[in-house]
């Protein structure tokens, strides 16, 4: 949500008016009420019906109606039930590309009839995941006529929790043939990090590898104070926001917190690790077992607002990224909400990934494997101990500014335009065509 409200947003400052197709009463992990505010008033917002298969899946696995289940992220790991692993396993292998594909029959209907109504509509954006949102769009596309762009905030078939599941091959094979056929018939696409643009075309020959393009998730300094009030002084505050599933649990954060403890160097009242956001409850369960409850405080999730509040209000930023073979390339929007914040950021994740290559563009932080407890530790003692000596500072760098959101968006808002004018340029090649044509035509006697 973030990323498409600031791409609308821009766009409604840059002379393009946004038309959003979306679903009604639709099944989400959570809900931010606050961010519609963000929307801009002239934006037309068409909703739709749509088959809709997670209260089946919710009833399977036995959770309560109207209780929130990780969409995104399938619960694929050891400590999952069997029915959640029997209920994943028919998503992934029945439901191609994804949960929403319910929608796609209805979703290109209401796109062409709201073309049809609308003449001044240019272009189609298509957001994703889920990627059915894409098959959507192409296929409006085609039967209209219209130019088409695809943005990827995850890849496709290589999404980071595919990663370690034995899907179906002919299942992949359908998956990766609709992924192609996407991605050729697309005028331009967009990505949120080199490797993630790495890792949507590799499977395919013949992409045109110039139309793709790397737009980074970014801020939006509009959000955040401009005086930032400095953290408490009487405690060290490390904040985590986002869910925490699975894959993101590293045991040797919690390891080096528990060996900080048993050596007496941090102090409960003093040192605090705050998370915002789901947890998943087998990452609760292991996070028990190393006994450092009283260093750990639990939120939930939060709206966007009381959020960016948590994070400027903290000393140290945690990023964990997802431990999936396709990690390199995984670059969270929540890490330019820290950028903008101003704190140094301290990642666990692969050292050489596209999120590592912006904390060394920026200065801004320092990643850790995620088997590395000692050095965690070390990092981790020493940031607080430079807190406890009155040294803390916040982070300032002239090179954050690029990942501002106006500055990303402004590359989308030159690929509309080129695009646009290319369409043009050819329906008046067109015409010119057919009057010529008109010309040598001979009459009937």
């Amino acid at each position: 949500m973030q990323r498409i409200i600031g791409i609308i947003q821009h766009l409604a400052k840059s002379d393009w008016q946004a038309v959003v197709l979306t679903v009604k009463n639709g099944d989400y992990t959570t809900v931010d009420p606050q961010l519609i505010e963000r929307i801009p008033p002239l934006t037309k917002i068409v909703r739709t019906e749509f088959f809709e298969p997670y209260q089946w899946y919710r009833k399977f696995i036995g959770k309560k109606k109207g209780e929130k289940i990780p969409l995104a992220v399938l619960a694929s790991h050891a400590k999952a039930s069997w029915k959640e692993k029997i209920a994943n396993t028919i998503r992934l292998n029945l439901f191609v590309p994804d949960g929403r594909i319910g929608w796609y029959a209805v979703g290109v209907k209401a796109g062409i009839k709201i073309i049809k109504k609308d003449p001044s509509i240019k272009l189609i954006l298509s957001s994703g995941p889920p990627h059915t949102v894409h098959l959507i769009a192409s296929t409006i596309a085609q039967k209209t006529g219209l130019p088409f762009v695809a943005d990827f905030r995850d890849p496709w078939i290589n999404i980071d929790y595919y990663s370690d599941i034995n899907r179906n091959p002919l299942t992949r094979s359908i998956d990766r043939y609709l992924e192609g056929k996407v991605l050729r018939r697309a005028d331009a696409i967009t990505v949120v990090g080199p490797r993630c643009r790495d890792q949507i075309i590799e499977h395919h020959k013949n992409i045109d590898f110039k139309k793709t393009h790397i737009i980074y998730n970014g801020f939006d300094p509009d959000v955040y104070p401009k005086k930032k009030s400095g953290p408490p002084k009487n405690e060290f505050i490390i904040t985590y926001l986002g869910n925490l599933p699975y894959n993101r649990y590293t045991p040797a954060l919690y390891q080096a917190i528990a060996a900080l403890k048993n050596e007496k160097k941090i102090e409960a009242k003093k040192f605090k690790l705050c998370f915002y956001g789901h947890v998943d409850k087998a990452v609760q369960k292991e996070i028990c077992t190393f006994q450092i409850e009283e260093f750990l405080f639990f939120f939930g999730f939060v709206p966007h607002e009381q959020a960016i509040k948590a994070i400027v209000n903290s000393h140290l930023l945690l990023l964990i990224i997802n431990n999936t073979n396709t990690q390199k390339g995984i670059v969270p929007g929540k890490m330019f909400e820290y950028l903008a914040a101003g704190r140094f950021i301290f990642g666990i994740g692969p050292v050489n990934g596209d999120a590592a290559d912006v904390f060394e563009e920026t200065a801004c932080g320092k990643f850790f494997d995620y088997q590395d407890a000692d050095k965690i530790k070390e990092f981790l003692l020493a940031q607080f101990q430079n807190w406890q000596q009155g040294k803390w500072k916040p982070i300032t760098s002239a090179n954050i500014k690029k990942f501002s959101r106006p500055e990303q968006l402004k590359k989308i808002t030159a690929i509309f335009n080129t695009i646009a004018a290319e369409q043009e340029e050819n329906k008046n090649q067109s015409l010119e065509i057919n009057i010529s044509d008109d010309a040598f035509k001979q009459p009937h006697h």
